[in-house]
């Protein structure tokens, strides 16, 4: 009897010796490029803290791995434009989650490469996201913090990626962020073996490749997370109070075919897409990876979807253009020097500016209320900048007279945008519309954010009128007024402004030609004004 007891303490001992070294041979396994952060002095509570966050991000064995696995990430199809991943290693293809997730499905994700640079700008940029986003979108959005680092052991990804963690703890914690790595196997690659396609040297087209690996990865991650998903830069700043911008962008063109929204001038930050389209982009991206800059495959698949070979140029970028839209003014911008040269910065915006969306349909607009400057209704209303108003009293109105009826399916105004977010207007505020019969029908009024956004019959609308039914105390700026009609019915501008002397008086009259797209007919309207 003792040598059976003997005999079964000892199996026990032997099982129980097993399972501590397959532990620990699965720790090893899944630690790879990864060593603890490095001992600094604090708190008890902290230390604790700090223990817990990196044995859980670092470590991340089965038990401890929240959220998308590896299989849910990559579509497998995928893998084949990358010989050098072996189907066999699926495991260490997993993204490392420092953070849990929340499981559930948000409107819009927002996804942010940090990457090595001398100056790491990301945790100016999630102040300025996080600051300026509204309490009531934190719930529809989230923020995908997703550091890209071929090495994981660095001093700099370390600190890095500590700082992130307990900076926005409990943005964390809420589960507004998430932080992300890229796992180093996913840089598996021989960049020396590759051959330049456009004379780039060798760094250039290393850091190329490099992007298009980090964009393929993160947007494959990034729009299983929400309903739309948007790329920015981890040297983004935002302006104040964006969220409403962008949601009421997505309600006003919700039914129109669009690809791509543009909310900021930088080729590769602020575009938003649809997360559906976002997997067919990654296909893009994988199939020339090796061979164009990802901003070039970006435009590359926007000319492939809607330019037919029959096509000239101009109906080539019309066909184009017609599917996006750059909403203006932007509503992100870039805070790095480095990254981002000041030359660069007026280049995006002068191309920003120059491909814009078209113009609203040719009025003119008259006003009750004081205009500032240069920032006048009509300025506004034709260049897509900022309307300013003052001394707002009861009975004051903007009056937008169309050239020719235009079919209106929709407008979008929105007041109080930086530099004035406080100056906006409201539910003292009604927005009407004529139509070319003479009836008038009432769309409702302003938001106490500062917003109008209705949706149109396509009837022809003669005269677009906002009324003012009691006295604003403070100046009004209109940042975005867009007009949307039945596309091919809207006559373009020519001509602008100008000044002419009469009876000893100057006058300033405006002066628009408006031209019918399809009858070889030009109207000429002149506004005269003391």
């Amino acid at each position: 009897m003792a040598s059976r007891r003997l005999l079964k303490m000892m199996l026990l001992l032997l099982c129980v010796g097993l399972v501590n070294i397959a532990l620990l041979m699965d720790r090893i396994f899944f630690t790879d490029n990864f060593g603890p952060p490095p001992k600094r002095p604090r708190s008890s509570s902290s230390k604790e803290t700090e223990k817990r966050g990196w044995l859980e991000g670092i470590l991340p064995l089965p038990q401890m791995f929240y959220g998308v696995m590896e299989s849910d990430v990559l579509e497998p199809n995928i893998l084949s434009f990358f010989p050098h991943l072996s189907p066999k290693n699926m495991s260490l293809l997993r993204p490392l989650l420092f953070t849990k997730t929340t499981g559930r499905k948000r409107k819009i994700a927002f996804g942010i490469l940090v990457v090595k640079r001398e100056k790491p700008y990301i945790l100016q940029s999630l102040h300025s996201l996080l600051a300026n986003l509204e309490e009531h979108w934190r719930r529809e959005v989230v923020f995908i913090v997703m550091f890209a680092f071929i090495n994981t052991r660095t001093k700099l990804f370390i600190n890095l990626m500590d700082q992130v963690l307990t900076t926005f703890a409990a943005d964390i914690q809420s589960g507004l962020i998430e932080v992300v790595a890229i796992p180093p196997k996913w840089y598996d690659f021989d960049f020396g073996s590759m051959q330049s396609t456009f004379k780039d040297s060798l760094e250039r087209l290393r850091w190329g490749i490099k992007q298009n690996l980090d964009f393929v990865y993160l947007m494959s991650y990034g729009s299983k997370r929400a309903e739309y998903y948007m790329q920015l830069n981890d040297g983004t700043t935002s302006i104040p109070r964006y969220g409403r911008i962008i949601f009421n962008y997505l309600k006003f063109k919700e039914d129109k075919p669009w690809f791509v929204m543009h909310f900021s001038p930088s080729e590769l930050t602020g575009r938003l897409y649809r997360s559906e389209d976002v997997k067919q982009l990654t296909y893009t991206i994988a199939l020339y990876y090796q061979f164009k800059p990802v901003g070039w495959i970006l435009v590359d698949d926007e000319f492939s979807r809607f330019c037919s070979p029959e096509y000239n140029r101009t109906q080539c970028f019309n066909a184009r253009n017609s599917h996006r839209i750059m909403v203006s003014p932007p509503v992100f911008h870039h805070i790095d020097p480095l990254s981002h040269s000041t030359s660069q910065k007026l280049k995006d915006e002068k191309n920003y500016i120059y491909h814009k969306n078209p113009v609203n349909p040719p009025a003119i607009l008259r006003t009750s209320m004081i205009q500032v400057l240069q920032h006048t209704a009509q300025a506004g209303y034709n260049s897509h900048e900022y309307m300013w108003f003052t001394e707002i009293g009861a009975g004051d109105y903007l009056n937008v007279e169309f050239a020719v009826p235009a079919r209106i399916i929709g407008i979008l105004i929105i007041s109080g945008v930086d530099p004035a977010p406080l100056g906006r207007f409201g539910p003292e505020t009604v927005v009407s519309v004529r139509y070319h019969d003479g009836n008038r029908r009432n769309l409702g009024n302003f938001t106490v954010d500062g917003d109008f956004l209705a949706h149109l019959d396509g009837l022809e609308v003669s005269s677009l009128e906002l009324l003012v039914t009691a006295q604003i105390s403070h100046p009004v700026s209109v940042s975005y007024f867009d007009v949307d009609v039945i596309p091919g019915k809207a006559p373009t501008l020519l001509g602008g402004p100008s000044t002419r002397a009469t009876a000893g008086k100057t006058l300033r009259t405006q002066t628009f030609i408006a031209r019918a797209p399809s009858r070889n007919v030009v109207w000429r309207i002149v506004k005269l004004g003391g």
